[in-house]
């Protein structure tokens, strides 16, 4: 992300470039990291400027953020042990909600929405407020709309798989309760009510809504409106709720008429280290999203096979019209080495191999694993949030 002048901007999707200009004035650009395979240009423009690469950020940095008061948590090392003393670790990016920033606080569980059109699946995250019931008057309400993108007009006019349910289907979007068991529907309200629920967690549960567009995995979002219903409105802390930014929700969907393949790491993210004493392996899931109508197989090779830092338990999983339901575990190791090495990353790519029309035709459309490769040769710390 980049983080200042009043900004708090998340990239997502970005393929080719990052513009960074600071325009006039002296301005300290820290740069902590890019994006694999993205070109960034930081530009200083008028003015004196100062650009840190991998260094302390000793400044303050001014980043507003909706779900509160943001920053980064850093570590340093300070040891006898002349290859860890003051060697680089990574920070950890945080948030504190209060009731002047953040006030409404989004809780996703394991940080993120993820759903499967048509298994009959729901994930959930929770809504609740930071202002204390002791700031806002008796008789006061707060009432959050929770509105789920529609699809796309674009979105619309994709084909359509055929499934003789009474269909096709256009393409449709995601759908939000407040129950697990419904009634689902593409905006729903929760009421936070003083001496009721106003400190209560309230859940929302989404689940995607049944289509025949041959969409592939995408992204929507989930907005959020609060308004503020009370005996006294010129409260600091109900001036402060009503009409305030509350942060979207991104759900990932993964289609089920689109031929693809549904990757699910360990912890959201594929790491080894090297060694035969404190060696970390990693695993990863590999399943279908619907029922082929013949055999799929799967093959798994390396990017760069020129230069491999990882090895698979097995390179060619096949999934049947019986088992096609159920993950096949990958198993990532390290390839041991005395070579002095920064963190590296190896891309596993996948092409697949069918009889089925629909999956025959997406190999150049599926998912790709990287793996973050970690060097015992090296003085290092690892952080796991």
């Amino acid at each position: 992300g980049i983080f200042g002048a009043g900004l708090n901007i998340s990239v997502d999707g970005v393929e080719e470039a990052i513009e960074v200009d600071g325009l006039e004035g002296d301005d300290t650009f820290y740069i902590l990291g890019t994006r694999e395979g993205v070109v960034t240009r930081v530009i200083g423009g008028l003015g004196n400027d100062d650009f840190i690469v991998t260094g302390d950020v000793t400044g303050r940095v001014v980043s507003v953020d909706l779900q509160g008061a943001s920053g980064i948590l850093t570590h340093g090392i300070t040891s006898d042990d002349s290859e860890y003393d003051g060697d680089f670790v990574n920070g950890i990016g945080l948030n504190i909600a209060n009731a002047s920033q953040g006030a409404v606080v989004i809780n996703q569980s394991d940080s993120s929405t993820e759903i499967l059109e048509d298994s009959g699946l729901w994930d959930s995250y929770k809504v609740s407020l930071a202002i204390p019931e002791i700031d806002v008057p008796a008789g006061t309400v707060a009432t959050i709309t929770v509105s789920a993108a529609m699809s796309s007009s674009l979105d619309r006019l994709l084909n359509k798989r055929n499934t003789g349910d009474g269909g096709p289907h256009d393409a449709a979007s995601v759908l939000v309760s407040t129950s697990p068991t419904g009634p689902f529907s593409q905006a729903t309200t929760i009421n936070f009510e003083h001496g009721v629920n106003w400190e209560d967690e309230i859940t929302i549960y989404v689940k995607a809504a049944h289509d025949d567009a041959l969409e592939g995995e995408r992204k929507v979002m989930i907005s959020h409106t609060a308004t503020v219903t009370s005996p006294d409105t010129e409260n600091a802390a109900v001036k402060t709720l009503d009409g305030y930014a509350i942060p979207n929700v991104e759900v990932i969907v993964t289609d089920d008429d689109k031929g693809t393949l549904i990757i699910a790491e360990t912890d959201r993210d594929t790491v080894v280290l090297e060694g035969t004493t404190g060696e970390i392996t990693d695993t990863f899931d590999v399943s279908l999203p619907f029922a082929p109508t013949d055999d799929v197989t799967v093959t798994l090779a390396l990017q760069d096979p020129a230069n491999p830092q990882v090895t698979l338990s097995t390179n060619t999983l096949t999934f049947t019209t019986g088992n096609w339901m159920n993950p096949q575990t990958v198993t990532v190791e390290a390839i041991n080495d005395t070579d002095e090495e920064n963190p590296g990353r190896n891309t596993i790519i996948y092409t697949l191999t069918s009889d089925d029309p629909v999956f025959a035709l997406t190999s150049d459309q599926l998912p790709e694993t990287a793996v973050t490769v970690l060097d015992d040769d090296t003085a290092g710390v690892i952080v796991n949030e």
